[in-house]
């Protein structure tokens, strides 16, 4: 009489589902993965042949080469032109690190490099742009954020802030963000996808007429909107605590120069986490507010109706040295800023620039913020 063995696949939900079988070690994967990879055991004798199919979510990984990739099988790295640094999911896949530099395909990779020519090595510019296309890469993506993990560009010109020489603006958002150049690594962008979710463009011109020690890496992910900023936020942050500096904000420009950034409109959000109410705004270091007047006279604060072109906007904010508390102002300007709450949410503050900036070293800004709990 002929014995033939059956091994059953047991399969449960414990955080996902694994696969036990005789002699192997349990394998965990998702419902909703996104790469699969066939394992092949071969038995002899009168037992039969069976596969595993074993799935894993395309995640977020770190690289051995410090960089953030996402975990793919080998395969799919190379279709993607990454390059595999290190491994994960348990050896199944290969954290895969995605670099772009200019033109080419739309790239739809999470986790995607935007880097300027032979970078690290400082660029020399062209007399073309460089861009990069972004597709969305699943329905339930919603935005883009831009990480500028380095980036030097131009200044922009001395007397009026203008972007002139070298510059970086972006097609295809819902709500267009402010042209920018100049200094800006570790700063950030939370860009939204257009209803008929067309490709975005990261345009950057570097003007070779011009020698300037620039070079850029942006690092590109995709999120969803449980992961992403309420409507017209361009700045996104989430801790209890931070800072928030404007774009190109330095304490050292050239006499008769300007490091605030003409034509700005955009806001810096906040989230109100659980159990804190209201947010206080100061300053950061020494020197970290000019946004009107002459940075070489002396400090004046100025708020209210006497703010009309270039200043910060905190909804419904109060001094809260200043009695009556009550009595709310929005804008603040000048070259000092006061201690300010606000208890509107979501928590915001908007920076709003004209057209011409002056010889009068502005700065920007750079404060701190605090959330401050329920009483």
């Amino acid at each position: 009489m002929r014995i033939i063995a059956i091994s059953f696949i047991i399969s449960f939900h414990i955080y996902g589902v694994f696969s036990l079988r005789d002699n192997q070690v349990p394998v965990y994967y998702s419902k909703n993965s996104n790469s699969s990879v066939e394992l092949h055991e071969s038995r002899t004798g009168k037992f039969l042949p069976f596969y595993t199919v074993v799935r894993f979510k395309n995640n977020e990984c770190t690289a051995t080469n410090g960089l953030v990739g996402t975990c793919y099988l080998r395969s799919e790295c190379r279709t993607k032109q990454g390059v595999a640094f290190g491994s994960c999911s348990r050896g199944l896949g290969v954290c895969c690190v995605v670099t772009r530099n200019c033109g080419g395909l739309p790239t739809s990779s999470n986790n995607t490099y935007f880097r300027s020519p032979g970078y690290p090595d400082y660029y020399n510019g062209s007399s073309t742009t460089c861009t990069i296309s972004i597709a969305k890469n699943r329905d339930s993506a919603t935005h883009v954020r831009l990480t500028f993990t380095d980036f030097s560009l131009a200044q922009p010109n001395p007397t009026t802030g203008q972007c002139q020489i070298d510059r970086m603006n972006v097609l295809g958002s819902e709500i267009i963000p402010p042209v920018i150049c100049g200094e800006n690594t570790g700063q950030h962008m939370y860009l939204r996808f257009t209803p008929d979710n067309s490709a975005m463009q990261i345009i950057i011109l570097a003007n070779s007429s011009t020698t300037f020690r620039r070079r850029w890496s942006i690092l590109v992910t995709q999120h969803e909107q449980n992961e992403s900023p309420p409507p017209g936020c361009l700045m996104y942050f989430t801790e209890n605590s931070g800072q928030v500096k404007s774009f190109n904000y330095n304490l050292n420009p050239p006499l008769d120069s300007t490091r605030k950034l003409a034509n700005q409109a955009y806001s810096a959000c906040v989230r109100t986490n659980a159990g804190y109410c209201a947010i206080e705004w100061s300053i950061s270091g020494s020197d970290p507010f000019h946004m009107s007047g002459n940075a070489a006279n002396p400090v004046i604060a100025l708020s209210g109706n006497d703010c009309s072109s270039d200043y910060i906007i905190i909804p419904n904010a109060f001094i809260p040295t200043n009695p009556p508390a009550s009595q709310s102002r929005d804008r603040f300007c000048g070259t000092a800023f006061p201690t300010a709450r606000s208890s509107t949410t979501p928590f915001t503050l908007r920076m709003i620039t004209d057209g011409d900036e002056l010889a009068n070293r502005n700065l920007g800004f750079s404060l701190n913020y605090l959330q401050l709990l329920c009483q």
